[in-house]
């Protein structure tokens, strides 16, 4: 062949569904020979190929939390502390597509907690290893396969009841505690903490789930997330990086899999294991507890409100209070909302102390702080303490509450009439805190004399990671069927063309639906915007804004797609509706992209030249397209759908199904 041709390119694409890994370009040497990456764009105008790097950079960067950090305006503190990592192969290093996700992540994550734990046992740590995955399910399959003959580790966890369950025969100091986050958020131990975070992991929040008051958390990552995933965005010269190398075949063991274990991989380990006592678990009590001022202002107030990030020792005040009061002679209720092994610590810690009762509370149902003072077991304690006397009543972990600001003056008067303090430690995480600042509920604090804030400054956990983290917290991890490859590509496009414009719909609610009186539902407004009426309204006020030449309008959901086709929109002949699919490999100057998915948002965008149109109201879009409004990749046209317009099809029929979910309706 070599008498023939003297040269032979290859041209690959950057981006294809096919991809099912990120991986580094340059690092790829077919046949040995060099790739050479074109990284300047120059098909679309210049603004348009930023959205589109921009897009595949997001993807990458995201922290997933399912209740986001509040936002604090909190001086920085000299922490400088980070987690180690551990990286382990990614599953493509092993197999091109795995049917196994769960399984083969528990396999391989072995490898690196075998690794700790034989570090822990050359270091004489006498305390048990915690292990943290992020749901029940990888819990199962991570228990069965560590249990099984092929490991054998002497292992506890907790099961339904809250009962530690494993195969120790006795108290072991070296044993594996496999727990979910759900379990043991808000323990701060001393134990060595070991979190599996899988690309696949939905943490309640990971900032919280990361942050320690003492140097003794180890993050297990796939080695892309070092390099060019969500840890590469923030490379600090102080990480403690190991990587754990795998030399076995992973896809024999897949194979064999529940024949070697004994059973089903994901089976309820449960019934195979007897009930067992706590492991040790030491708490951590350092901090900074020689500062008493703000507990002695504690004592002197009504209401309490201690605010602070993850780690910052908002329960080791508590501790300095509870003390204190005892020691009075006073009586306290410890209210606790916090996890399963958190409840249990401070069980143990208060347990023989005659004066302090602690009681598991529900925090759903905290509607408000007026909910707490009302609730039976308040008032059972305030039956056991003098009347004269003031009761201590302090929940941990309690969630801020949006309306507090507004009954802070009523809570207060009812405190002081029944001889009650209330101390609160609010959770710095809430559902739905897209930028939710509580700066304004400290002002109310502030404000009033009978009130305390304590505001707690010092974490020793390194600030500008965890403002990383807050930057970059998402509900829902962005998941691109088509994969675009990370090349440090650069927009080099002559035309900068115009910007892109996001449609940002809003619905406002008028309180009646086809002859329903809406509560004013949060359902309410996600059913209205997704309602194909809702979605034409905003389509056509866009086509308006665009009347020359050619528009094509890409639809990913084949029920949207079928409904605008049987509209009026189709008899115009400038104007093209169809699927992202049959548009492959087409470019046009304008495309109107209408809650395009997931799997095809990359191809999209990447077939307009010159001019796009992005209407996006798929809820778990909504940080996405906040995050690229606040970078200016996109420009927000801000659009009101009219509360008629949502029942010009037969949305009532949508209304009322949601109703039954909801009961918004009356």
């Amino acid at each position: 062949m070599r008498n023939h041709v003297r040269s032979f390119s290859l041209a690959f694409r950057p981006n294809d569904q096919s991809y099912s890994r990120d991986f580094s370009l340059e690092g790829v040497k077919p046949g040995g020979c060099q790739i050479q990456v074109l990284d300047r764009v120059k098909r679309n105008s210049n603004n348009i190929a930023k959205l589109f790097i921009a897009l595949g950079d997001y993807s990458r960067r995201v922290f997933v939390s399912s209740e986001k950090t509040l936002s604090m305006d909190i001086g920085e503190s000299e922490g400088q502390w980070l987690p180690s990592l551990r990286t382990i192969p990614s599953c493509q290093a092993f197999h091109r597509e795995c049917k196994r996700k769960t399984y083969c992540y528990a396999i391989r994550a072995s490898y690196a907690i075998k690794y700790i734990y034989e570090e822990c046992l050359k270091s004489l740590i006498e305390m048990p290893l915690f292990v943290v995955v992020d749901d029940k399910k990888r819990k199962k399959v991570l228990i069965n396969f560590l249990a099984s003959p092929r490991h054998s580790f002497p292992l506890l966890f907790l099961d339904k009841k809250g009962k530690f369950r494993g195969n120790v025969s006795q108290e072991s100091f070296y044993s594996l505690v496999i727990v979910t986050e759900e379990e043991m958020m808000g323990c701060h131990l001393k134990n060595v903490m070991v979190i599996l975070d899988s690309p696949e992991s939905q943490w309640k929040n990971y900032a919280r789930l990361i942050a320690a008051p003492v140097d003794n958390k180890i993050v297990v990552i796939e080695e892309e997330d070092l390099n060019i995933g969500k840890f590469s965005r923030f490379m600090d010269g102080k990480w403690k990086v190991r990587n754990v190398s795998i030399n076995e075949d992973i896809n024999e063991m897949l194979e064999k899999g529940n024949a070697n274990i004994g059973h089903k991989i994901d089976s309820d380990p449960e019934h195979r294991f007897p009930i067992k006592s706590y492991p040790r678990m030491v708490m951590n009590d350092s901090g900074n507890e020689e500062n008493v001022d703000d507990v002695e202002n504690m004592l002197e107030s009504w209401l309490t409100g201690i605010f602070g990030y993850p780690g910052s020792g908002k329960s080791r005040r508590v501790d300095i209070l509870i003390r204190i009061v005892s020691k009075r002679q006073g009586r306290v209720l410890l209210l606790l909302c916090g996890s399963a092994l958190s409840r249990e610590l401070y069980r143990q810690r208060w347990i023989n102390v005659t004066n302090v009762d602690v009681v598991n509370y529900d925090s759903d149902k905290i509607a408000s702080l007026k909910t707490i003072i009302d609730c039976r077991t308040v008032k059972q304690a305030k039956k056991k303490a003098e009347m004269s006397d003031r009761l201590f009543v302090i929940v941990e972990d309690c969630p801020v509450n949006r309306h507090l600001e507004n009954e802070l003056e009523d809570v207060v008067k009812r405190l002081k009439e029944e001889m009650v303090s209330l101390i609160i430690t609010f959770k710095p995480h809430m559902k739905g805190s897209s930028r939710f600042s509580v700066d304004r509920i400290m002002n109310v604090f502030k404000g009033n004399s009978d009130c305390s804030l304590v505001v707690l400054q010092s974490q020793r956990i390194n600030m500008q990671l965890l403002r990383h983290i807050q930057r970059n917290e998402t509900v829902t991890a962005l998941k691109l069927g088509s994969k675009s490859l990370p090349t440090s590509s650069m927009p080099a496009a002559i035309v900068l063309g115009p910007p892109v414009q996001y449609m940002n719909c809003e619905y406002m609610c008028e309180r009646l639906h086809g002859g329903y009186i809406c509560k004013k539902s949060v359902l309410c407004v996600q059913i209205s915007k997704k309602l194909a009426s809702a979605l034409s309204f905003c389509l056509k006020l866009a086509l308006e804004a665009n009347k020359a030449g050619d528009i094509h309008i890409l639809v990913s959901d084949e029920a949207l797609l079928n409904s605008f086709k049987k509209g009026l929109l189709c008899h115009d002949p400038n104007i093209t509706i169809s699927h992202p699919k049959d548009f492959r490999g087409c470019e046009t100057s304008v495309i109107i992209s209408v809650n395009v998915g997931d799997e095809w948002m990359l191809e999209v965008i990447s077939r307009s030249r010159t001019h796009l149109i992005i209407i996006d109201n798929i809820r778990q879009h909504q940080d996405l397209w906040r995050t690229m409004m606040e970078e200016g990749q996109v420009e927000a046209w801000n659009v009101t759908i009219p509360p008629e317009g949502p029942f010009l099809d037969d949305a009532r029929k949508n209304f009322l199904k949601a109703d039954e979910r909801g009961k918004f309706l009356r």
